[in-house]
């Protein structure tokens, strides 16, 4: 066995470590340590289809050691459906155990930068890191066999306070109408830790079931919200809720590996 791959099993039993026998996070995760990374990666145009099969040739497989090492709660690698010079191309989703075991994935960093040997920074031009909270989640009874994914950042406007309560009592609904109308598989909703300075400070990732149903995302949208304006609290704040947040760039992707 290759030094290399040494030092990365060894790296994976200090995260494992760092997961096991941690305190279950609170119902209130901002007094909490972050549990949630985004990293975001930009290439080439002529270097995509090389990275993203280093993505699914080597990257994929090493989440999912430490998925097995118990380090890692969840992974999920999402590449860019069409080329954007001014966005992303790939993100990776981290959620970790415990606060603890995301603490521990400096170690990770010391010598694989970003999770990526040298192969895998060889083929990129940036790359960016989120600390996040997951705020809110749902999902669907049955999973969906060709997903399309649709990742909304945000800058807010308003306090972390408010603008929780803006997920919950105005975001949180329409996503749940949207699964009852069988377009959508899974929400997200994350908000960044410190994320002053930073191009957006919140990010919402929607799974569509496939094509056809992100197809009808504008018209179940419409629908869903028609029948929300009858709800006084989703309407006072839909009426004001440029005043929260702004859009930022939305991109569609696919998942890696499906």
């Amino acid at each position: 066995m290759s030094k290399t791959v040494l030092h990365y099993c060894h790296l994976l039993l200090l995260l494992s470590v760092a997961g096991m026998g941690a305190a279950q996070v609170p119902a209130n995760v901002r007094e909490a340590g972050t549990t949630s990374l985004l990293l975001l990666y930009r290439c080439k145009p002529e270097n995509r289809p090389a990275f993203r099969s280093y993505l699914q040739r080597t990257e994929l497989p090493r989440l999912r050691a430490m998925q097995k090492a118990g380090s890692l709660a969840e992974e999920r690698i999402l590449f860019s459906r069409y080329v954007d010079t001014e966005n992303w191309d790939a993100l990776i989703f981290l959620q970790f155990p415990s606060p603890q075991a995301a603490s521990a994935w400096s170690a990770i960093e010391t010598t694989t930068p970003a999770g990526f040997d040298a192969e895998g920074l060889r083929l990129v031009a940036s790359v960016s890191t989120y600390p996040l909270d997951l705020m809110q989640t749902g999902k669907a009874a049955t999973p969906a066999s060709h997903p399309v994914y649709l990742v909304l950042p945000y800058d807010y406007t308003v306090s972390p306070d408010e603008y929780i309560a803006y997920l919950r009592d105005y975001v949180q609904p329409q996503a749940a109408g949207w699964i009852d109308e069988e377009v959508l598989e899974s929400y997200h909703m994350y908000i960044g830790r410190d994320a002053s300075g930073r191009p957006w400070s919140s990010v919402l990732l929607l799974e569509y079931k496939d094509d056809q149903a992100f197809g009808r995302r504008a018209a179940v949208i419409n629908d869903v919200r028609a029948r929300l304006r009858n709800n006084p609290t989703w309407k006072a704040i839909s009426d004001r809720k440029q005043s929260v947040r702004v859009e930022r760039a939305s991109i569609i992707a696919d998942e890696i590996d499906r």
